[in-house]
């Protein structure tokens, strides 16, 4: 069982409970769908519960941090992966840009619990290893 650095950093910050997200109209919408015309019957079943839509917050602030750390932890199948990276990718990389223009604020406050959570963020959409974001 591999149990990645974010959702074990967020567990320690936050205690391990989860809490509900609300949509806001400035989320962006990672869809990821998985399946197509010639799956049938339970294999259908599986994948109409696989078509999960990750909702990114827009645009990251330390105040939703939390929310985005969740949201990336929740990227576990290949095809939740593969769409967060088109997320993350589109627009030259704003969105991760937006990201790494957190550390200057948390360092600034001392919140050294969002540094951590920034740090696994980035570490984990950087191990998505999508050559657009790497680059």
């Amino acid at each position: 069982c591999q149990t990645s650095d974010l959702q074990h950093q967020h567990q320690h910050q936050s205690g391990g409970g989860g809490g509900g997200s609300n949509n806001q109209s400035g989320q962006g919408v990672v869809t990821s769908q998985v399946g197509g015309p010639n799956n049938m019957g339970a294999a259908s079943a599986a994948a109409a519960q696989l078509n999960n839509a990750l909702q990114l917050p827009n645009p990251p602030s330390l105040t939703n941090l939390e929310e985005i750390a969740d949201t990336i932890a929740a990227a576990q199948m290949q095809q939740q992966r593969d769409a967060l990276a088109m997320y993350i990718s589109q627009t030259e990389c704003q969105y991760l840009k937006a990201l790494l223009n957190l550390f200057p604020a948390a360092e600034a406050k001392g919140d050294y619990g969002a540094l951590a959570t920034l740090a696994a963020c980035i570490k984990t959409i950087l191990l998505l290893n999508d050559p657009a974001i790497i680059e």
